[in-house]
């Protein structure tokens, strides 16, 4: 796996806005280190094969009345 970049502030800045959110730049500098971790956290999702896990789409939740 790639190894990942750290979080752009300046990127941050434009998901910001493109999400219609008016964030400060101390606001910003904030979540940077915030935003490294959860993507650390989604990155130790790809670390493992998923091995026979069935798709999602094959799951059906059925529930009886007692």
């Amino acid at each position: 796996m790639a190894q990942r970049v750290p979080t752009d502030p300046k990127l941050l800045e434009a998901a910001a806005r493109l999400a219609d959110l008016d964030l400060s730049p101390e606001r910003i500098a904030q979540l940077v280190p915030a935003m490294d971790g959860f993507y650390a956290l989604l990155d130790a999702l790809h670390r493992g094969e998923p091995g026979e896990t069935p798709p999602a789409i094959a799951f059906r939740a059925q529930w009886t009345e007692r």
